[in-house]
């Protein structure tokens, strides 16, 4: 495996596990489907450009994968990795954490990624 190889996995591992904690934060690992779409019909609601970019069905779907570890290899990986940026910077903005909450957080998630990748 080359290097470019082995960091875009490890950036991916690592960008899939903050989205997972940030998802887990907001949604407590027990979301129904119901909270899901809603989630994902306010962050598209929130500009054209979000809106365009999101497709809701691979948003639902990323997010109901970490929550309940649904399997979504049938999905694009480029559009889901583009759906789990946008979610997680809403998920974060949501949060409204100060300098050190976003700290905070990015350091557990980097924490759980290090797990994954050792």
């Amino acid at each position: 495996m080359s290097r470019s190889t082995i960091a875009a996995h490890s950036l991916g591992s690592v960008n899939a596990e903050v989205h997972s904690s940030g998802a887990d934060r907001r949604f407590g690992g027990t979301a129904a489907e119901g909270d899901i779409t809603g989630f994902v019909a306010d962050v598209r609601s929130r500009s054209q450009k979000v809106r365009a970019a999101l497709d809701p069905r691979v948003a639902e779907r990323v997010l109901l994968a970490v929550v309940t570890d649904a399997g979504i290899s049938d999905l694009d990986p480029g559009e889901a990795r583009s759906s789990q940026t946008i979610l997680l910077n809403a998920l974060i903005a949501d949060e409204r954490l100060d300098g050190a909450g976003l700290d905070a957080f990015m350091a557990a998630a980097r924490q759980s990624a290090d797990r994954l990748l050792t």
